[in-house]
């Protein structure tokens, strides 16, 4: 962990943290994902957010993916937790209506997110926190 000044939040990661492809793992992510955003110094309202976010994101892997490993990148940087998740998915759209309620969430959650397709491999990122540090 590297802390540049007394105002600046440190910068951590990435850490990696693979889970199988069940709804009960969310827990798991959800736990990890406060823990990094305590030391990231995000306000409580943040904190929320980023569970919601990423419960949100191993739901929508967990359904739409082939039933491979979840597996989620964490890092801060420029006063936000960044989540990357990704499994396989032989084919998905990201337009497609399923995922309407994951983007709502994600939209509410977070400061920017989105969902990609390349390769077979499905990706859902967000950023919580704000630019700004404030």
């Amino acid at each position: 962990m590297t802390k540049t000044d007394d105002t600046a939040p440190p910068i951590l990661g990435p850490i990696e943290l693979r889970v199988p492809a069940l709804p009960a793992m969310s827990r798991v992510v959800r736990l990890a994902s406060s823990a990094i955003a305590a030391l990231a110094d995000l306000a409580i309202e943040q904190i929320e957010d980023l569970r919601l976010a990423v419960s949100e994101m191993m739901i929508a892997l967990t359904e739409h993916g082939d039933g491979s490993d979840v597996t989620f990148t964490f890092s801060v940087r420029d006063h936000a937790v960044h989540v990357e998740a990704r499994t396989t998915a032989a084919t998905l759209d990201p337009s497609h209506p399923d995922l309407v309620l994951c983007r709502i969430v994600l939209a509410d959650t977070s400061t920017n997110h989105g969902i990609e397709v390349h390769n077979g491999e499905v990706s859902i990122w967000v950023a919580v926190g704000s630019p700004s540090g404030t």
